[in-house]
């Protein structure tokens, strides 16, 4: 049966939500969702939370799927006549900006370029080093006037490009850190309301990751899990990269191992794989995750967590790279996990 993978994965690609303004995302993630589900809501931070009841007797134990909505992006920062100045919405690298198509979200769609000004307009710098992202400006082709009427500082700016299909099974495009894990717990969803599930299902499509972890902060407040597991991206592997640090597209996820993955959450996720005989790839975390983990494990009293991530080429720029097989095989091994969760499973997680 097909999965509509690769439809689902391009619509949530084209859609903006930079840090704080994730709504669009939002919304089609509830469209998605509310099917499914036997509630859905927005928190007052803006993250998107379903919940689909387990079979067993109440109280019945809970876990909390997530991926974060945010994707990094830029934001007006200032005018300088005719162009504008920008600032960085999450950490980007400088070096491959110029030249890309961006849009700028104001009172009306207004596009534009990227633009590196002369070498004499910028401020010193070695040989070989990039130009700095506040070196860069946009230009749209207005006037200043008509530029100030339409756009204000603050305002999104995303990169104008749709999601390119690469060679057999491979897409490219921008916002693939997160909108690879969002595609993974959507199929997961799908793939459990057919299933006999013991503990309630909760949902979570999380803001501001990208920025602090706002969604995650306050998510597992809002609906406090037994257990949580992360569904992120991690670094593929490229030309020339250290091998123990970057994972090959097409292997599969990784399973995080380090203080932000509880011991039993991480051996069921490998057990979920290796039932389904479905690759899983073991990722060092020796001390943070650099995902929602880090602030989940830490919500209340505590809450056990694992990290399962998706390669991800390109990390952070306008043409991140990703496997559709490795987000169908992370979608089934999450799907397997939570299938697996008993009274038994909830026990495990007692480190006493």
């Amino acid at each position: 049966m097909p999965d509509d993978l690769l439809g689902l994965l391009l619509d949530l690609m084209r859609l903006p939500a930079i840090p704080g303004r994730e709504g669009a995302v939002a919304d089609r993630l509830e469209s998605a969702w509310k099917p499914l589900a036997d509630d859905i809501r927005r928190t007052p931070a803006g993250s998107v939370l379903a919940t689909r009841s387990g079979r067993a007797k109440k109280p019945r134990f809970s876990v909390l799927l997530t991926a974060h909505m945010d994707a990094i992006g830029l934001a007006a920062a200032d005018f300088d006549g005719a162009f504008l100045r920008i600032a960085s919405a999450g950490h980007m690298f400088s070096e491959h900006l110029a030249g890309q198509r961006v849009l700028v979200h104001g009172k009306r769609l207004v596009p534009g370029l990227l633009v590196r000004p002369p070498e004499v307009c910028l401020p010193p710098r070695k040989e070989d080093e990039p130009v700095p992202l506040g070196g860069l400006l946009v230009d749209t082709g207005l006037s200043p006037r008509q530029l100030q009427s339409l756009v204000r500082i603050g305002d999104p700016i995303t990169f104008d490009r749709m999601g390119l299909q690469l060679g057999t099974g491979l897409i490219a495009g921008p916002a693939l850190d997160n909108r690879a894990g969002l595609a993974a717990i959507t199929l997961a969803f799908r793939e459990l309301a057919g299933s006999a599930v013991e503990w309630d299902v909760l949902l979570g499509g999380l803001v501001q990751e990208e920025t602090g972890g706002l969604g995650a902060r306050t998510a597992a407040h809002a609906a406090p899990p037994t257990m949580a597991l992360i569904v992120d991206t991690t670094y593929g592997r490229s030309h020339g990269e250290v091998e123990h640090l970057t994972f090959p597209l097409g292997g599969g996820p990784s399973n995080g191992w380090g203080p932000a993955a509880h011991p039993a959450v991480h051996e069921r996720l490998r057990l979920a794989a290796e039932r389904l005989d479905l690759p899983i790839t073991l990722e060092p975390m020796p001390t943070f995750s650099e995902s929602d983990a880090d602030l989940i494990q830490i919500a209340g009293s505590g809450i056990a967590t694992g990290c399962i991530f998706i390669p991800v080429r390109n990390m952070h720029s306008a043409v991140e790279v990703v496997d559709l097989e490795d987000i169908r095989h992370t979608a089934a091994i999450v799907a397997e996990f939570v299938r697996d969760l008993d009274a038994e499973a909830a026990a495990s997680l007692d480190r006493g």
